[in-house]
């Protein structure tokens, strides 16, 4: 099974669970800045944080669908820096704040290296149509 066509969508659904969790978590900051009028609304730290962790899972989702569009169009494994990248964040994030989401990241970037030393990522110089046959 070549895992790492699914990295792209892995990071998508990463991005729509921490959107979740945004909404569950801060679900009454976003009613009072929308209520505010969006402008000019991050003056306290908790709508700082609500306003930034929504805008974090947007990105991830944006990141998703453009690694998933790249796997896609060129039948290729995600470049190796975005897993290393990816894994050294991780790693950053769960030293800095143990109780959060960074650890689901741990395997997606371990996912995205491994398929460079995978035989099932063929060869890399090799067309789409000619990995499929």
């Amino acid at each position: 099974m070549k895992l790492w066509r699914y990295s792209g969508l892995l990071l998508s659904l990463t991005g729509v669970l921490h959107i979740g969790v945004a909404l569950a978590n801060f679900g009454t900051q976003y009613k009072s800045m929308l209520a505010d009028g969006l402008v000019n609304v991050l003056s306290d730290t908790g709508r700082a944080l609500a306003f930034w962790f929504l805008i974090v899972g947007a990105l991830l989702i944006l990141l998703g669908e453009c690694l998933s569009r790249y796997i896609r169009q060129s039948g290729r494994p995600a470049p190796p820096f975005l897993g290393y990248t990816l894994l050294a964040i991780s790693l950053i994030g769960c030293a800095v704040v143990p109780v959060s989401g960074f650890w689901l990241f741990i395997p997606q970037a371990l996912i995205i290296i491994w398929a460079q030393f995978s035989k099932s990522s063929g060869n890399p110089n090799a067309t789409h149509h000619e990995r499929e046959k």
